[in-house]
C-alpha cells in the first residue's frame, strides 16, 4: 500500500463519522497485538491548552534524551503531523506500512460481523504501532474528545495523567455544565497513577476531579494560576516564574503562562518517578517548544497572527493576550469556524478588536458557510454598535491577499494587523500562504540587491 492509497482508504471510511466508546477500539488493537501495552504514556486531556502542554512536555523529554512519541489532533498542515517522533512527523512510508496492517485487521473484524472502527480510531491505532516500531521511551498522548470514552483512553500503562483548563465545548456530547464535562475529562485518571491538574475557577470542577482521583487512589497535584506569572519579556520569548522557579518560553499568549506551569509541574512528577531530566534539559525544552496555530506570529510588519481559538474560553484568552501584547492594535480578521461551535459567543468576544472581517469556509463537513458567518458578524456588529465591515471570500487565498493589503495600506496612525482565528481546519493553509508570500518578498529583495531584479 502506498501513502496515497492509505489516504484514499481512510477517506472511504469517513462515512462512519464519530462513535464514542472503547469496545471497537479494543477489538481493533487486539487484532494488531495490543501495541499500546508496550508503551508508557503521559496522557493529557482538557478543553483548552492540552496541545501546548503536550508541546512543552515533548520538547523537555527530547532534550532529556528520551525517544519521545507524540499524538495530536487535529493536524494543522498534514496527516503525518498527528504522529511525531522526537518532534518530527512520521514518514509517509511508515503511515502506508501501518495502514496496510490496519486494513487487514479491519477486514477480519468485518468478516466476524463486528462493528468497524472510525477514522480516528484507525489513526490512533496507527500511532501506537508507529511508536512501538520507533521504540519510543515515552509517548505524550493528547486526548481527542472528552476523556473517558475517547479512543486514546484504552491505554493502561499511563505514568502520569494531566488535565488542562476545562470550559464549555462539545456540550451536546459531554454535557452542558462544567462539572459534567469535567467528569468525562477526569475519565483518563488511572488507578494509582499521579494526576496534574490546572485548577479551575469553578470549585465544583475541582471537586469532581479530586473525587475521581480519590476513587482511583491517585495522588493529585493542582496547579494554581496564581502561582505562575510572567516576569519579563526577553528576545525570542518571556521569562515565566512558577513557584520559586524561572524558565523561558517562546510561545506567545498570556494563556501559555498557566500551560507552561502545568507542564513544569508534570516534569516534577515525572522526576519523582525516576525520569532523569536535568535542569538544562528542562530549561532548553521549555524554551524550544513550538506549537503551530496558537497565537503564532507569522509576520511582524504588519503583525500577522494565527490562532485556532474556536470556543468561548479560547476566544477570551486570545483577546486578553492580544490586548496585552498588541496594545492599541486593531485587526483585519480572517474568520472560519465550525457550525457545531458556540461561534456567536466567540464572535462577540473578538469583534471589538476587528475593523474588517473576511469570512471563509474551512474545509470540513462541519464548517459554517461563509455567507452564514458573514450574516452573523453583521448582526452582532449592529447589536454591539461596532463599525465592523464584512466581506465573503470565495477562497482563503483571496481573503489573505485582501487582508494583507488592508493592513499594509492602513494609515500609520492606525496600528493594524491581520488576525486569523476560529478553526484549525484552515489555519495550516493560511500559514502556507503567508510563508509563501514572505519567501517571494525575500527573493525579490535579494534580486534587487544583487541587480538581477526586474522593474
Amino acid at each position: 500500500m502506498t501513502y496515497q492509497e492509505a489516504m484514499e482508504y481512510l477517506s472511504r471510511q469517513q462515512s462512519r463519522g464519530m462513535v464514542l466508546g472503547l469496545d471497537t477500539m479494543r477489538r481493533l488493537l487486539a487484532q494488531l497485538g495490543n501495541p499500546q501495552d508496550q508503551l508508557r504514556f503521559i496522557q493529557v486531556a482538557g478543553t483548552n491548552g492540552k496541545g501546548s502542554v503536550c508541546a512543552f512536555l515533548e520538547s523537555v523529554l527530547v532534550q532529556a534524551g528520551y525517544r519521545t512519541g507524540r499524538y495530536l489532533s487535529p493536524a494543522v498542515f498534514d496527516f503525518c503531523e498527528q504522529i511525531q517522533i522526537d518532534g518530527q512527523w512520521v514518514p509517509q512510508a511508515a503511515v502506508a506500512r501501518q495502514m496496510e496492517r490496519i486494513r487487514h485487521a479491519v477486514e477480519k473484524m468485518d468478516e466476524a460481523k463486528e462493528p468497524l472502527p472510525t477514522v480516528y480510531e484507525m489513526t490512533t491505532a496507527m500511532a501506537f504501532l508507529c511508536f512501538v516500531d520507533y521504540a519510543c521511551d515515552y509517548v505524550v498522548l493528547e486526548t481527542g474528545l472528552g476523556g473517558d470514552l475517547d479512543a486514546t483512553n484504552v491505554v493502561t500503562t499511563t505514568v502520569c495523567s494531566v488535565l488542562t483548563s476545562i470550559s464549555l465545548d462539545h456540550t451536546r456530547i459531554l454535557g452542558e455544565t462544567l462539572p459534567e464535562i469535567a467528569s468525562h475529562k477526569a475519565g483518563i485518571i488511572k488507578p494509582g497513577v499521579p494526576v496534574v491538574v490546572c485548577r479551575n475557577a469553578c470549585a465544583e470542577v475541582n471537586r469532581v476531579i479530586a473525587q475521581q482521583a480519590d476513587k482511583q487512589n491517585s495522588p493529585v497535584v493542582f496547579v494554581d494560576p496564581a502561582d505562575a506569572e510572567e516576569k519579563k519579556k526577553v528576545p525570542g520569548g518571556r521569562i515565566i516564574r512558577y513557584g520559586s522557579r524561572d524558565y523561558r518560553i517562546g510561545l506567545l499568549g498570556s494563556f501559555q503562562v498557566i500551560n507552561s506551569a502545568v507542564a513544569c509541574q508534570t516534569v516534577e512528577v515525572l522526576r519523582g518517578q525516576g525520569l532523569k531530566i536535568k535542569e538544562t534539559a528542562f530549561q532548553n525544552g521549555m524554551a524550544r517548544a513550538k506549537w503551530h496555530g496558537r497565537m503564532e506570529l507569522l509576520c511582524e510588519q504588519p503583525p500577522v497572527l494565527a490562532d485556532g481559538a474556536h470556543n468561548p474560553d479560547a476566544a477570551k484568552q486570545l483577546r486578553l493576550s492580544l490586548e496585552k501584547d498588541f496594545t492599541n492594535v486593531s485587526f483585519v480578521c480572517i474568520i472560519g469556524i465550525l457550525r457545531d461551535k458556540d461561534y456567536r459567543q466567540v464572535l462577540q468576544t473578538m469583534l471589538p478588536l476587528a475593523r474588517r472581517v473576511y469570512a471563509v469556509c474551512p474545509d470540513s463537513p462541519r464548517a459554517l458557510p461563509a455567507q452564514e458567518l458573514a450574516q452573523t458578524v453583521t448582526e452582532l456588529a449592529e447589536q454591539m454598535k461596532l463599525p465592523v465591515t464584512v466581506e465573503i471570500s470565495e477562497s482563503l487565498e483571496e481573503a489573505w491577499k485582501r487582508a494583507r493589503r488592508d493592513a499594509e495600506t492602513a494609515p500609520e496612525s492606525e496600528k493594524t494587523g491581520v488576525l486569523a482565528f476560529g478553526s484549525l481546519y484552515y489555519i495550516g493553509d493560511l500559514i502556507r500562504l503567508v510563508r509563501s508570500d514572505e519567501t517571494m518578498q525575500q527573493e525579490e529583495q535579494i534580486g534587487k540587491s544583487d541587480g538581477s531584479g526586474k522593474n
